[in-house]
């Protein structure tokens, strides 16, 4: 039996139209309290939590700092475990679930990023697509 000790609140750095939206999600999924700080990549203030500058960063209670959003998810699953989000550790579900969240934040992440690029450069061609009002941030 593995027990790990419940999250009870939770800062997550980066901006709501990034991969962070992902952690907002799940934040808000497991009923976490959390601060949202809404930074861009690579600036001064995501440096001061991860060298690199990349987004989104999650800091829990005790100062641990992680920084992947599929690392931050599981970790926020695990230390919420009674709200079933992710399967237990060591099961057969959960190497699925390993095996298919790289393969989500790759292949499908990249192909709508492209979608998205596409639009933007090539509207003349491809026409625009509106933003999402609510994850402007």
């Amino acid at each position: 039996d593995r027990s790990y000790k419940t999250l009870q609140y939770a800062e997550l750095i980066g901006f709501g139209k990034s991969r962070a939206f992902r952690c907002l999600w799940a934040l808000e999924e497991l009923g976490i309290p959390y601060q949202h700080i809404p930074v861009k990549p690579h600036s001064e203030e995501a440096k001061q939590y991860n060298p690199l500058g990349k987004i989104p960063i999650l800091v829990d209670e005790e100062g641990f700092c992680i920084f992947e959003a599929n690392a931050s998810i599981g970790y926020l699953c695990d230390t919420n475990s009674e709200k079933n989000l992710i399967s237990t550790p060591g099961t057969k579900e959960r190497g699925s679930y390993e095996q298919t969240m790289p393969d989500l934040a790759t292949e499908l992440d990249s192909h709508s990023l492209w979608i998205n690029m596409k639009h933007k450069l090539m509207a003349d061609k491809f026409g625009e697509i509106p933003d999402v009002e609510h994850a402007r941030n």
